[in-house]
C-alpha cells in the first residue's frame, strides 16, 4: 500500500505540473490573442502562424515562466568580481538577456557560443548582452563570455539544454506520424535557370514527405515546374539568415539554392526545425538499415553476432520499391520529353508556315512595287513628249531618249523607294514575330535537352538500382543455397549420428553379454 501511494504521489506531481505547464501557456496565448485581436489588422507587417486567420501567435520556444525554462540549468564559471546574471526575458519569448553589476556595461565585451557535448560552434554575428534564440539551438547549449576591457577578469555562462514547447512538439510529432507536412512559403530568388522565379510564382508550398521534400507553386496554373530533393547525406540543407529574420535557405544541391521567406520568425524556425527532423529520420533509419547489411566480398553473410540474422527479402523488397519508384518517375519524364517533342515539331512546322506566307506575301508586294516602278516613268515620257515644242532641233530629237531614259531611271528609283518606305513596317513586324517564334524554338530546344539530360540521369540510377536488386538477388541465392547445403549436412549428420547410436547400443549388448 506503501508504494502504491508513493506511485500515486508522483504521478499526481507530474500530472500537477505538465497542467501548471498547460494552464501558464493556455494564460499567455489568451492574451497575446486578447491583445492582437483588439489591435488593427492593417496594422500587422505580416501573418500571423503563416496566414491571417482565427490562430494566435504561436512561439517555437516555451514562453517567459513556464516550468521547462525554469528547470533549465545554468553553470556559471571564472574570475570575476563584478555581478554576472543570465536569465531568460521576462516577456519577450526565446530572448537570453545578460545583466552586469558593478562595472559600466560598455566595457563588457560578450561573446556567444553553440555547445553539443563536445563540439562547439562560434555565433560571430552576435556581440550584444541579449541574444535571440533560434531553430540552430534547438538541443545546443548556449555559452555566453563576458570580459571585461582593461582587466583580465571574465565571466562565463552555460545555458541550456535549449528545449521547444509543448504545442511545437506535438506538431512535429504529428508530422512525422503523417509523414507530411505543408508550409506556405514566398520565393525570393533562386540561382537556377531551371526554376522560374516570375512573379507569378513567388507564392509557393513546401511539402515534406517521408523521403523527400517538394517545392511547387501555390496555384494550379503555374504548376508547369517542380522541385524536389530526395533526403541524403548531404542535402537537402537549409541555413537561416542571421541579418533577415524572416529569410533562410534551401539548397537541394551544389547548383541550386532557393531563398525563401515566410510569415513569421516563429514560422521559419518551425519550418527549419521539422526539415531538419524528417532528414535525421531518414539518416538514422538508413544508418541502421546499412548497419544491418554487413555482406563480405563474396556475397556471403558475416558470422552472426549474438544470434542475429538479416532479412534478405525484406531488403529485396525495399530495392524493387525503390526500382518501381524510378521506373514511375522514368516513365513520367518520358511523357513529358514525348509531350514537349511534339511541341517543337508543331512549332517547327508553324514557323515552316508562317517564313513560307511572309516570302509569298513579300514577293507579291515587291511584284507590285515593280509593275508601279514601270508603269510611272511610262506616264512621265508621255507627258514630257506632248509639252515639247513641235519646232526643235534633230539633235534635240536625238538627245530626247537619253533624257527619257535618265528620267525613267530616276522615277524607278523613286517610285522603288516609296514602295520599300511603305513595306519597311510590315517587315519589321514580321521580322519581329519570326524572332520570337525562333527564341521559343531555342527555349524549347534547351528545355528538350535539360529534360533529355535528366532522363538520362534517371535512367543510369534506375540501371544502378537494377544492378544492385541483381547482385542482392545473386547475394540472396548464394545464401539459399548454403541454407540447403546446411541442411543436407545436417541430415547427413543426423544419420551419422543415428548409425553411431545403433553402433553403441550392439556394444552394450555385447558387453551384457560377456558379462
Amino acid at each position: 500500500m506503501d508504494t502504491s501511494s508513493d506511485v500515486l504521489k508522483k504521478l499526481g506531481t507530474h500530472v500537477s505540473s505538465a497542467l501548471q505547464e498547460v494552464g501558464a501557456q493556455l494564460k499567455y496565448h489568451a492574451k497575446q490573442a486578447k491583445s492582437e485581436l483588439s489591435a488593427n489588422i492593417d496594422n500587422f507587417k505580416s501573418p500571423i502562424c503563416g496566414r491571417l486567420g482565427s490562430e494566435v501567435s504561436c512561439s517555437l520556444f516555451p514562453v517567459p515562466n513556464s516550468r521547462s525554462l525554469r528547470t533549465t540549468e545554468l553553470k556559471t564559471s571564472g574570475n570575476y568580481t563584478f555581478g554576472f546574471d543570465v536569465k531568460f526575458h521576462q516577456q519577450e519569448i526565446g530572448l537570453i538577456e545578460v545583466s552586469v553589476t558593478g562595472v559600466d556595461l560598455r566595457l563588457c565585451k560578450f561573446s556567444w557560443r553553440r555547445k553539443l557535448h563536445s563540439y562547439e560552434c562560434l555565433i560571430d554575428h552576435c556581440t550584444q548582452s541579449t541574444y535571440k534564440l533560434t531553430a540552430d539551438d534547438v538541443g545546443n547549449t548556449i555559452v555566453v563570455n563576458c570580459s571585461l576591457e582593461g582587466s583580465h577578469e571574465y565571466a562565463e555562462a552555460e545555458l541550456g539544454p535549449i528545449d521547444i514547447d509543448v504545442r511545437s512538439k506535438r506538431l512535429i510529432q504529428d508530422a512525422l506520424i503523417n509523414n507530411t507536412s505543408r508550409h506556405q512559403l514566398y520565393l525570393l530568388e533562386v540561382n537556377s535557370e531551371k526554376v522560374p522565379s516570375q512573379s507569378d510564382y513567388r507564392h509557393i508550398v513546401l511539402y515534406l514527405l517521408a523521403e523527400e521534400v517538394t517545392l511547387k507553386p501555390e496555384d494550379n496554373m503555374g504548376f508547369s515546374w517542380r522541385s524536389k530533393c530526395r533526403f541524403g547525406t548531404d542535402f537537402p540543407r537549409a541555413k537561416l539568415d542571421v541579418e533577415d529574420e524572416l529569410r533562410f535557405y534551401l539548397e537541394f544541391d551544389t547548383d541550386l539554392k532557393f531563398t525563401l521567406r515566410v510569415y513569421n520568425r516563429n514560422q521559419r524556425d518551425l519550418v527549419v526545425l521539422m526539415l531538419r527532423v524528417f532528414h535525421s529520420r531518414v539518416l538514422l533509419n538508413n544508418s541502421f538499415e546499412n548497419n544491418q547489411m554487413e555482406l563480405t566480398r563474396e556475397g556471403r553473410l558475416d558470422q552472426l553476432v549474438n544470434m542475429s540474422t538479416l532479412s534478405l527479402n525484406a531488403l529485396v523488397e525495399r530495392l524493387s520499391v525503390d526500382v518501381s519508384f524510378l521506373i514511375l518517375e522514368n516513365s513520367r519524364l518520358s511523357r513529358e520529353l514525348e509531350r514537349a517533342k511534339q511541341e517543337k515539331s508543331f512549332l517547327e512546322l508553324e514557323m515552316k508556315s508562317t517564313i513560307q506566307v511572309f516570302q509569298e506575301q513579300i514577293a507579291n508586294e515587291q511584284q507590285a512595287a515593280r509593275e508601279a516602278g514601270v508603269e510611272a516613268p511610262i506616264k512621265l515620257q508621255t507627258k514630257n513628249l506632248e509639252k515639247e515644242p513641235e519646232d526643235k532641233d534633230l539633235n534635240t530629237h536625238r538627245v530626247l531618249p537619253r533624257k527619257l531614259h535618265s528620267q525613267r531611271g530616276l522615277s524607278r528609283q523613286t517610285t522603288t523607294a516609296s514602295a520599300l518606305s511603305e513595306f519597311d513596317t510590315t517587315g519589321d513586324e514580321n521580322q519581329g514575330l519570326y524572332a520570337d517564334l525562333v527564341n521559343r524554338n531555342a527555349m524549347l530546344n534547351e528545355k528538350l535537352s535539360l529534360l533529355t539530360q535528366e532522363n538520362n540521369s534517371l535512367q543510369e540510377k534506375l540501371n544502378k538500382q537494377v544492378g544492385e536488386k541483381n547482385r542482392l538477388e545473386k547475394q540472396s541465392k548464394c545464401a539459399l543455397k548454403d541454407l540447403e547445403d546446411l541442411k543436407s549436412e545436417n541430415e547427413q549428420l543426423q544419420v551419422k549420428m543415428g548409425e553411431l547410436r545403433s553402433k553403441l547400443r550392439k556394444l552394450s549388448l555385447l558387453d551384457s553379454k560377456t558379462e
